[in-house]
């Protein structure tokens, strides 16, 4: 009769919640990851050594050696009986163990025999996962090997903690944090990507550019708290409005960009108006009547640099606030 899978740890919603902070899952293959395994293999003379993180109902490995499958179900790791404590998980013989003894891992083709997994404790307390060794053959580890697994888990931690901290930090260059947009720089790179696709039945591409007029003379009059809530309502209407497969971005103080396909110049235009008109109207609504103006610069065929284009639309919209008053009727009366 199969045994059924590792009871979850009583905290496992929380520990989820950490390890899905982290952002490490289903990242690409890393050297410093990779190099740990291969320590492991060498050091204590296994097949097999893994960087094995348990998620919901998986457990997937971040760094592998020897070992094929880039992830298997939870109910077959052995990993998921690590989670219950800080101490080292040590199977000599996965066959005589009743809680593994039927396990597909054991008796199929991986053909595991022995376990000893590290627990890989996160900084706030919460397990992740386990840095293991596995051997198809049955053997216990000794004091010496204990440790060496340990200390290596703790590095293995450190990298954990290292990509989290550089992602948050990647996280805050490329959004703006007042809108949640992509700030200038991230909007430029992702540009450049979408500029330098192979040419062929792709749509082509433009840059649409929306600024705002009055929100200096807000600031001055009612605080920056109340401009800078303006922008965010801004921002979630200039979103709403554009196509789904759009990138925008804050590129200035109160200016916004989005790089998005077109068939032809008619639909262009058509989306130039749409987006103006709704952002103008959303805003409307929450009571500020402020100028709003949209313009778009088409991308011409092969350009590859994304300031160029970006300066190109930016252009196109100098030249349609040319008709635009700075400050809207209604925002001058109430400045006077």
């Amino acid at each position: 009769m199969p045994v059924p899978p590792a009871p979850l740890p009583m905290n496992e919603p929380a520990r989820l919640a950490a390890l899905q902070a982290t952002g490490i899952l289903d990242t690409r293959s890393d050297p410093h990851f990779d190099r740990l395994v291969r320590m492991v293999s060498v050091l204590m003379d296994v097949p097999v050594a893994l960087v094995s993180l348990v998620d919901r109902d998986r457990q997937w490995f971040k760094a592998r050696l020897g070992f094929d499958l880039p992830e298997t179900e939870r109910e077959a790791s052995f990993c998921a009986y690590a989670l219950h404590g800080h101490d080292l998980l040590v199977v000599p013989d996965a066959t005589r163990d009743p809680r593994f003894a039927d396990n597909r891992l054991v008796t199929g083709p991986v053909g595991i025999r022995s376990y000893a997994g590290a627990p890989l404790l996160l900084p706030c307390g919460q397990i992740a996962g386990t840095l293991c060794a596995i051997d198809r053959r049955a053997r216990d580890i000794t004091l010496s090997e204990r440790w060496l697994l340990a200390e290596l888990a703790a590095t293995t931690v450190g990298l954990i903690s290292l990509h989290s901290t550089q992602m948050q930090l990647d996280r805050r260059t490329r959004t703006d944090p007042l809108t949640g947009l992509q700030t200038r720089t991230a909007f430029l790179d992702r540009l450049a990507q979408r500029l330098g696709r192979e040419a062929g039945p792709n749509p082509e591409i433009a840059v649409l550019m929306l600024d705002i007029a009055g929100v200096s003379a807000i600031n001055a009059l009612l605080g920056y708290a109340v401009g800078d809530a303006l922008l965010q309502v801004a921002a979630r209407a200039l979103t709403t409005a554009l196509p789904t497969a759009a990138t925008a971005g804050r590129v200035g103080g109160v200016r916004f960009a989005a790089a998005l396909e077109f068939d032809d110049k008619a639909a262009l235009a058509g989306m130039v108006r749409h987006v103006e008109r709704h952002v103008a109207a959303t805003l409307a609504e929450a009571g500020w009547h402020v100028g709003v103006t949209c313009a778009a610069s088409p991308c011409a065929p092969g350009q590859s640099d994304s300031e160029f284009a970006l300066t190109l639309a930016d252009a196109a919209l100098v030249a349609a606030k040319a008709d635009v008053a700075p400050l809207p009727a209604a925002m001058a009366s109430s400045a006077g």
